[in-house]
């Protein structure tokens, strides 16, 4: 890892988040989203094929967009570091393993959404939101689940921007 990425760590309630961390100004975001998508106990999936787990998968990727608008920051650099943190909990997932890969797409394609849009309060008025946006700019991402007790489902997002000449 370049000397100025950094794996570092963050206190929660229950759990240590760790994240990437660059040495240059905070994080655009730092963030909780409460929620991750089930249908009836099922993992949702990126390659769908019924038209109820593309709902639900759009829903997601919406509201992750949506909260990462809120919050973003002037994007002053052309490379970033992305970290994601899932807390799944297993009771609400039907006792089953967690295919965490399938979970990672969705997630990126809201964060880029939210940080890259030109037009996302237009798009929304009209209802027209459509994720595609350019996500090669996150050139390091760090991924970890936890299991958790409960029904608090939620995902941390760290996304860090930086210079390479730094």
């Amino acid at each position: 890892m370049p000397k100025h990425i950094q794996l570092a760590k963050t206190p929660d309630k229950r759990k240590e988040i760790n994240f990437l961390k660059v040495d240059s100004p905070g994080p655009v975001i730092q963030d909780f989203i409460k929620g991750i998508p089930t249908e009836r106990g099922n993992e949702v999936i990126n390659s769908v094929v019924s038209p109820n787990k593309k709902q639900l998968i759009r829903a997601w990727k919406y509201k992750i967009a949506n909260n990462i608008y809120k919050k973003k920051k002037p994007l002053l650099d052309k490379l970033a570091v992305l970290s994601i943190t899932f807390f799944f909990c297993k009771k609400i997932r039907g006792n089953r393993k967690f295919d965490l890969d399938n979970y990672v797409k969705p997630v990126i394609d809201g964060i880029a959404k939210g940080l890259f849009s030109k037009d996302w309060k237009r798009e929304k008025k009209q209802e027209k939101v459509r994720f595609g946006e350019d996500d090669s700019i996150f050139k390091k991402i760090y991924l970890e689940s936890h299991e958790i007790e409960g029904k608090n489902e939620k995902i941390h997002i760290t996304v860090w921007f930086y210079n390479q000449n730094r």
